[in-house]
């Protein structure tokens, strides 16, 4: 994790907890933190309303936290600078010293967030459990999570069910309402605002950091007794509909105790809904040595094997998608793990898109099949210094690792490259045996490969304190240490495995062949190698001519993207110029516009005559023809609408 300077403690009390109960627990809470740990620097908490969220809480849904039994704690650190400990590690400190207190206040249940590096999710291991019916699913959450509290490094476990508990109702007896002029919706109203408060507005004073509202509300002695809220005056809003009482018995305001009366009712569970599908939500963090989620997961499915849900049916989680069916109990594994799932999915498709490309530009340029699976033969042995590399560094393999193994795989193709190129060229050049062409190979280019490593890991090596790219950086470093000095043993040696992939000059001259063979297979051996060749040239002609072709139509594309992206930044200074009133465009080019029906066309002007050349000075007058051609594209052509090009026919330097 991030060493963030704050972390957060979420408190859930039993549902129905009054707020003052909620806020004392915070404020103990508090003041243990306060007193045990010496890295805070503020505590700020909030009972029975949400406090300022951030991206993390906004997709936990901090923000709808405004029950009485809901608060939260915010701890701020010291810089990370100026302490020993990590915020993660204070906040282990935190879990260890505050849960036995909870337990002790009788607490639901402690959350420590910290600020996730990567993107956040609800919880990192979250069991999203589907059912037939509404019992049958709350029972199969029940159940998850005790089997949640079972593993041990498994902690902040809860659901999103609330605890049953009553609620008070005021029940309006609509006869007596109806008789005494007031309405359900009055009562409701009155009451509300007595209970609750009625924010009238803010006061305006200076430039305070919060804003300090203006509230009508009951005192708290008052409403916390239903038989003072019972004397609580409701206005009549109309006369009495009885004309038989005389208007000195009508009240203008009624006692609530008249109109109804407080029934208790078990509160109503919430109904989550996930694609239209009713859901329960079991939630749960992991700690300790075995951090990952994936390790809680099969923990906890290690507990389901004797497990039997209410409706008879045996659970088996999801770990790909919802289960098809509501019909019987299941749940599908989210959280961390739904995030792992999604972007390995597609980095690993992305990887063997990245390999296919890479072998056919391969094959391109060496004109055969054989070397290119040489040259990419290493690839896979980068695994050998990913793994260890982070065991070592102690940094988990996250999708920035699995970015880091992509990009290696070109670093190490090139590589290859470099020793494959040298051995070919002098096998069929200076027709060098391939055992002594590889090593030579080596001799010449181990050198600036290993310079190309050792840049790299250096390059790599200042993201091993960073949060998210640490795992990029274990894998760059030494996944390239690791394959580099592989690289100059797997491909020597398959280079020699591979020998028939080079072309010596005795089989392109269509020499004799080295070993003798008998007449009849003598002249097809020829035939053979003769053919080769050609074979190999037409295939490298393809890809060329293939490349060539897709190379040409992406640069056509872009020209035409181009263009008309010109095209329409002329339209649109062309649009603006017609709208400046009183000004004169500057003259335009045959580009800024289509050009008229009358220039693209022009009317035919009377034949010239022929008229011999005439001296210097008479070059500057116009030509009998040109004039009446003028007139005539002044008179017949339409206005037009574009930019306005003024034609001075008075100035000498119009010809």
């Amino acid at each position: 994790l991030d060493n963030k300077a704050e972390f957060k403690v979420v408190i859930d009390m039993p549902s129905g907890t009054a707020l003052p109960i909620t806020a004392n627990v915070a404020q103990r809470l508090v003041d243990e933190l306060r007193k045990n740990i010496p890295e805070i620097t503020a505590l700020q908490s909030y009972v029975g309303t949400f406090s300022p969220f951030d991206f993390n809480g906004m997709v936990r849904h901090y923000y709808l936290r405004q029950e009485s039994w809901q608060g939260v704690i915010e701890v701020q650190l010291l810089d990370k600078h100026e302490r020993e400990r990590t915020n993660h590690e204070i906040a282990m400190a935190a879990r260890d010293l505050l849960t036995p207190i909870g337990k002790e206040l009788g607490v639901r249940n402690l959350t420590f967030v910290e600020m996730p590096p990567g993107p956040p999710v609800l919880q990192s291991i979250v069991a999203e459990v589907y059912g037939p019916t509404d019992e049958v699913r709350r029972q199969v959450a029940k159940d998850l999570t005790e089997m949640f509290r079972k593993v041990p490094f498994v902690v902040d476990v809860d659901n999103y069910m609330l605890d049953p508990h009553d609620v008070l109702h005021f029940k309006v007896d609509t006869e007596k309402s109806v008789r005494r002029g007031i309405s359900t919706d009055t009562i409701n109203r009155n009451l509300a605002m007595a209970m609750g408060g009625f924010r009238l507005g803010d006061v305006k004073q200076g430039r305070p950091l919060e804003p300090i509202f203006v509230v009508i509300q009951v005192p708290l002695q008052e409403r916390s007794q239903l038989g003072r809220i019972l004397d609580l005056p409701m206005p009549a809003a109309m006369e009495p509909m009885i004309p038989v009482i005389p208007q000195a018995l009508v009240s203008r305001t009624i006692p609530l105790a008249e109109l109804g009366r407080f029934v208790r009712e078990p509160v109503d569970p919430i109904i989550y809904h996930k694609d239209l599908r009713p859901i329960e939500y079991v939630v749960g963090d992991v700690v300790g040595r075995l951090g990952a989620p994936i390790y809680g997961m099969f923990a906890v499915q290690n507990l389901l094997k004797d497990y039997t849900a209410p409706d008879g049916s045996k659970i088996s989680p999801s770990w790909f998608g919802p289960p098809r069916t509501s019909s019987h109990a299941g749940f599908e594994w989210s959280g961390e793990w739904t995030v792992t799932l999604e972007t390995f999915s597609g980095l690993g498709v992305a990887f063997v898109v990245a390999l296919f490309f890479i072998y056919m530009l391969i094959v391109g340029e060496f004109g055969n099949f054989i070397l290119p699976a040489v040259i990419m033969a290493p690839i896979p042995l980068t695994m050998i210094g990913i793994i260890p590399g982070h065991w070592l560094i102690n940094a988990p393999f996250t999708a920035t690792s699995m970015i880091g193994f992509i990009a290696l795989a070109g670093i190490i193709v090139r590589n290859s490259i470099l020793l494959v190129d040298f051995a070919k060229i002098e096998v069929e050049e200076r027709g060098r045996p391939v055992e002594q062409a590889v090593v030579m190979a080596c001799e010449a280019r181990t050198r600036p490969i290993l310079i190309t490593a050792l840049a790299l890991v250096l390059d790599a090596s200042v993201m091993f304190t960073d949060p998210i790219f640490q795992g990029m950086a274990a894998s760059l470093a030494f996944g390239v240490l690791a394959s580099t000095l592989l690289t100059l043993i797997v491909i020597p040696l398959g280079c020699i495995s591979a020998r028939r992939g080079f072309n010596p000059p005795s089989q392109e001259k269509g020499g004799p062949p080295a070993s003798p063979t008998p007449s009849g297979e003598g002249e097809e051996t020829a035939e053979e190698t003769e053919e080769k060749p050609s074979k190999m040239a037409k295939l490298r002609h393809g890809l060329s001519m293939a490349l060539q072709l897709i190379l040409g139509v992406i640069i056509g594309l872009t020209i035409q993207l181009l263009q008309l992206l010109k095209r329409l930044l002329l339209w649109v200074l062309q649009r603006l110029l017609e709208r400046i009133g009183g000004k004169e465009a500057p003259p335009a080019e045959s580009t800024l516009s289509p050009p008229s029906p009358v220039q693209a066309t022009p009317a035919p002007s009377p034949p010239a005559e022929e008229v011999p050349p005439a001296p210097q000075p008479q070059a500057k007058a116009s030509s009998p023809g040109a004039q009446p051609r003028r007139k005539q594209t002044k008179a017949g052509a339409p206005k037009r609408r574009g930019i306005r090009v003024k034609t001075d026919v008075a100035s000498p330097k119009k010809t």
